[in-house]
């Protein structure tokens, strides 16, 4: 049976420019820190980019987030380094 979770997710990174000397575009930092946070698995590094926290809500379709309330809402999921 197909099951649907709707979530509002904020992502928390930091880009080693030391180490990739910026050549990314902000697009591609972005892409890379989406796809650290919604892989199952425990990667939290990749091209420079360091995953440091994903914040989780659960949301309502067509419903207005509450980006404060996300803000300081405490980790449901959270990445240790």
């Amino acid at each position: 049976m197909k099951k649907v979770i709707y979530a509002a997710v904020r992502i928390e990174y930091e880009k080693d420019d030391d180490k990739f000397n910026g050549t990314m575009s902000p697009a591609d930092e972005e892409l890379i820190a989406t796809g650290l946070a919604i892989t199952p698995n425990f990667t939290t590094v990749e091209s420079g980019i360091n995953l440091k926290s994903v914040h989780l809500q659960h949301a309502t379709p067509y419903e207005v987030v509450d980006w404060q309330a996300l803000e300081y809402f405490p980790d449901q999921v959270y990445v240790k380094q």
